[in-house]
């Protein structure tokens, strides 16, 4: 069998442990997996993938995303005048747009909304992904196999129903189950769709949030995680108002009350935890649990979220898009800026720092020894970078120059499990048109039917 090579003027591989740029060198792909990286030049049977001006690093892991919401939400939450900001928009707008999918589209129209935010995220340089999405929505795991994508998908798990938002702002919910027939839906999925590390998909408990779910089916979803050796992921400390409840409902701030659910842990990704205290932090670090930073989703309303305060605090902290941008190069850049603002320093928050987030430290989060890096057994998930333009030109340092100067659309190869998926900007096993186009359509419907009922705002 004719092994695949790239040969690039620069890799992001390893070096005693740690990320370090390798010039001149060839990365050897056998089957799914990297065989070597060495500058052994190969053999005249080798199949060779030359980019004279390549830079080859690890595909990124990007550890919190909602792709379903990718394409029909894009450009509704942007410069809106909300107050408080995430509580509407979610309650408000997000909520009821999400629902009318499940009601209003087809299994035809909702796979293209899938697909959409799923290519969006797969041309923006994420080779790993962890969705959170409701269950109904299975087709997520059809759609990423089709499109080559590895994928953990967390279906939500909560015990609050009616979500609403009360006239002083705060979310109001009723409690009238207790979401553990959500719970064995999940298993139900586990069972079906989970093929380990020698497959495509994995599937992960998503309790959907700290303040939406009981602290009993925390604990269940605690437990079914460790049987079934699986990661668990929630929403965490996003907003003022979430902590405001669990103080006014249990008297604990979300780290204690996390903790007191038998929530923490190092199989736990927590989303967002921007508002949590300092001490909080201490004791998210204390007990092994990662988090997945989200800036971009939060400093459209002016609130900073910063990458740097998580990773210097001691936590694990790896990048997540959200779903309002799946560029993970541009999330990466808001956290890295934010960073330096925050801490004033301008050695904050660096380039080969947040390329660590995205890649290794996301795959420490998930529990893949073999993801997020350029190295031998690794899986061979890459991305090559074509440095050869303007604004990337002359290069001093590769990773600062893809970091602060360049963009998803300077990715000249993308492969998943040793299979190339996407090559010159195009996807290379499905019709993007057609995606473009059934989505858009779909896209319409809903907006269509959620102005008529006073959803979404004027245009």
């Amino acid at each position: 069998m004719t092994r695949s090579v790239i040969s690039a003027k620069y890799v992001l591989g390893m070096h005693d442990g740690h990320q370090a740029i390798l010039r001149d060198h060839y990365v050897y792909i056998d089957g799914t997996h990297i065989e070597a990286v060495t500058q052994d030049a190969p053999a005249s049977s080798d199949r060779v993938l030359c980019y004279e001006h390549g830079l080859v690093t690890p595909g990124f892991v990007n550890l919190h995303t909602h792709c379903i919401r990718g394409g029909l939400f894009r450009g509704i939450p942007d410069d809106l005048a909300l107050e408080p900001f995430v509580p509407k928009l979610v309650y408000q707008v997000l909520l009821p747009l999400t629902s009318l999918a499940s009601k209003v589209l087809s299994a035809e129209e909702l796979r293209a909304v899938v697909s959409l935010g799923l290519l969006d995220l797969l041309r923006g340089g994420s080779t790993t992904v962890m969705d959170q999405f409701h269950h109904g929505q299975d087709v997520f795991f059809d759609v990423a196999k089709e499109l080559g994508l590895r994928v953990v998908g967390a279906p939500f798990i909560m015990s609050a129903s009616n979500a609403r938002l009360g006239d002083d702002g705060y979310p109001v919910w009723d409690f009238e189950h207790d979401g553990l027939s959500e719970l064995q839906r999940s298993i139900d999925t586990f069972t079906a769709r989970d093929e380990g590390r020698d497959g495509l998909v994995q599937v992960a408990i998503g309790p959907h949030a700290t303040d939406t779910c009981l602290p009993e089916l925390l604990r269940e979803c605690r437990k079914v995680a460790d049987d079934l050796g699986c990661v668990l992921t929630t929403h965490f400390a996003q907003t003022e108002q979430e902590v405001a409840l669990l103080r006014s409902r249990y008297g604990k701030g979300p780290a204690e009350y996390a903790r007191d659910s038998g929530l923490l842990g190092p199989n736990v990704v927590l989303a967002h935890a921007g508002c949590a205290t300092d001490d909080e932090l201490k004791l998210l670090a204390s007990t092994g649990t990662h988090v997945a930073n989200c800036a971009f989703s939060f400093v459209r309303e002016g609130v900073s979220f910063p990458w740097s305060r998580f990773a210097r605090a001691g936590i694990n902290t790896g990048i997540g898009t959200d779903s309002h941008g799946m560029d993970i190069v541009a999330e990466m850049r808001i956290t890295g800026l934010l960073s330096k603002q925050h801490y004033g320093k301008a050695h904050v928050g660096t380039a080969h720092e947040l390329f660590h987030a995205g890649t290794l430290a996301g795959a420490v989060a998930l529990g893949r020894p073999d993801l997020g890096r350029v190295q031998a057994g690794a899986k061979a998930d890459l991305l090559v970078w074509d440095l050869f333009k303007p604004h990337l030109q002359p290069v001093w340092d590769p990773i600062k120059n893809v970091l602060w100067k360049g963009h998803a659309g300077d990715i000249a190869l993308t492969m998943v499990h040793g299979e190339v998926v996407v090559e010159d900007g195009r996807h290379t096993k499905v019709d993007e048109a057609a995606i473009m186009r059934m989505a858009a359509t779909a896209a319409a419907k809903i907006w269509a039917v959620a102005e008529e009922r006073g959803i979404l705002p004027p245009r």
